[in-house]
């Protein structure tokens, strides 16, 4: 040791512990004493004496247990730490044997001290379960403790052992554990089909069970293909009109939208689809859901023909006839043109449905709408209004005579008529329609009121079909006169 007087003056460091944000404890001057070699030791004493309290003040307050036990597992020193892990006040420690405090636990914890107390190798990071003795304030009675195991060998043959409790955060590694299980099975179990896209790339990282099924994909196919993969391609079907949707998506507002979807077979499906920007953890992502709608589509389609189709003939009914008729009639004043309206009935149909049943009446009134059909014009509209009684409407009529000449070759159009045992139900005879039925002959002709227009849309040309049947006869065409009428 160099005495006082023969050592050389160090230069004296700033004292930097009243600065702010400074410890409270420094490093103590360690310079020799002035007063000699008895000053010098004291000093060195009282270092000393502080340090040891600073490593006391840790050992006591430290999170950490931390426990010195001699080469025969005896307890030499404990921390409160270490006492509340094992359930024991320090006291109940101290000289008593590690199999004495911890029986169920003490061949375990002498396996893991092993390499410790025979090789002098250290003991880093072992995980075991550990049971209190006695069960700390609120807890629960047989409440397992997950700890981490530190060991080194001390000089003295003793061991020495840290203990951290990490209880919370086994907790959080179930619940953690449990809640991604609980994710991917609902992910799973969904009717929908879900595909999780990354947000940057639009690529999938992920899709469940019912993807893959509805796709016709495998779940290796789908990973990594891009957005609009799945879509025909054909317009409005396409990439481009999907990023539309994405863009908004990702913009912070859900989409919910109609789409036609591609399988891997290639048939093509109707999909209600829903995406949504989605956080999991840090990144982002895009879900999208996709629920086949095929049934649906066709369902909505059956009852958009009911509201507009006839069902046994497959016409026009009469709410379309009439809105067709008003825009028709609408762009004639536009342009300067006329359109005509012919209305039809079939005379004495109730005898058909008398005397050979209703079921010849239905095959009756479906080959007449076909021998319409075969008659009128592509851009003319037939419709069934009820009952016997048809209308069809003729656009770009130039004379109200072509009218008239439609109107005769509909009345000559309906040739026979046979049943399944190819008995007449309905003929064409002396240039008119004539029913037969099983004895007897009666005429069932085809009356045509018409008109040229355009003029008033809400005035009725039942008159002149009225006027065939009570006065004039049956077969012949009648054109409607409102100033008659």
């Amino acid at each position: 040791m160099t005495s006082g007087n023969g050592a050389k003056q160090r230069k004296r460091e700033p004292d930097r512990s009243r600065e702010e944000g400074s410890p409270v404890l420094r490093e103590p001057d360690v310079r020799p004493a002035a007063g000699g070699p008895e000053q010098e030791i004291q000093r060195l004493h009282r270092y000393i004496r502080q340090r040891l309290t600073e490593i006391e003040q840790v050992y006591r307050n430290s999170p950490v247990g931390l426990v010195l036990m001699d080469k025969d597992y005896r307890y030499v020193r404990i921390n409160e730490r270490m006492a509340e892990i094992n359930g024991l006040p320090v006291e109940a420690h101290i000289g008593r044997t590690l199999r004495e405090v911890v029986p169920e636990l003490a061949d375990h914890i002498m396996e893991l001290y092993r390499p410790v107390s025979e090789r002098a190798e250290s003991v880093l990071n072992r995980r075991f379960r550990a049971r209190p003795l006695k069960s700390p304030v609120n807890s629960v009675i047989g409440w397992r403790i997950f700890s981490r195991l530190s060991a080194r060998p001390a000089r003295s043959q003793a061991l020495i052992g840290a203990v951290t409790d990490i209880t919370d955060l086994k907790r959080q590694e179930t619940e953690l554990r449990q809640s991604e299980e609980r994710f991917r099975t609902i992910f799973e179990t969904v009717t929908d089909a879900i595909v999780i896209h990354d947000i940057e790339t639009l690529t999938v990282v992920d899709v469940n069970r019912r993807a893959v099924d509805a796709l016709g994909y495998t779940r290796e196919e789908l990973i990594g293909m891009k957005v609009g993969g799945l879509s025909p391609n054909e317009t409005p079907y396409c990439r481009a009109e999907v990023m539309k949707f994405i863009g908004s998506a990702v913009a912070g507002t859900p989409q919910t939208f109609e789409w036609r979807c591609r399988r891997k077979d290639g048939t093509v499906f109707w999909a209600e689809v829903g995406c949504q920007s989605a956080a999991f953890g840090e990144r982002k992502f895009l879900l999208t859901t996709l629920r086949d709608i095929d049934r649906r589509k066709e369902v909505e389609d059956a009852l958009t023909k009911m509201a507009q189709f006839d069902v046994l003939t497959g016409l026009l009914n009469r709410g379309v006839f009439v809105v067709t008729l008003e825009n028709a009639l609408a762009d004639a004043r536009r342009r300067g043109t006329r359109v005509a309206v012919l209305y039809l009935d079939l005379d004495h149909f109730k005898d058909v449905n008398d005397t050979q049943g209703h079921p010849a009446g239905d095959r009756l009134l479906k080959s007449t709408s076909q021998r319409l059909l075969d008659n009128v014009g592509a851009s003319d509209t037939v419709a069934r209004f009820g009952g016997d009684e048809f209308a069809v409407l003729v656009g770009n009529v130039a004379e109200p005579a072509d009218a008239a000449i439609l109107a005769k070759k509909l009345i000559g159009g309906c040739p026979a008529i046979f049943d399944k045992r190819q008995r007449c139900l309905f003929r064409r005879h002396r240039r008119h329609c004539a029913l037969r039925a099983r004895h007897q002959c009666r005429n069932a002709s085809v009356s045509c009121g018409r008109r040229a227009l355009p003029g008033e849309s809400g005035r009725t040309p039942d008159l002149p079909v009225f006027q065939c049947r009570d006065g004039s006869g049956s077969k012949r065409p009648r054109q409607f006169d409102h100033r008659t009428a």
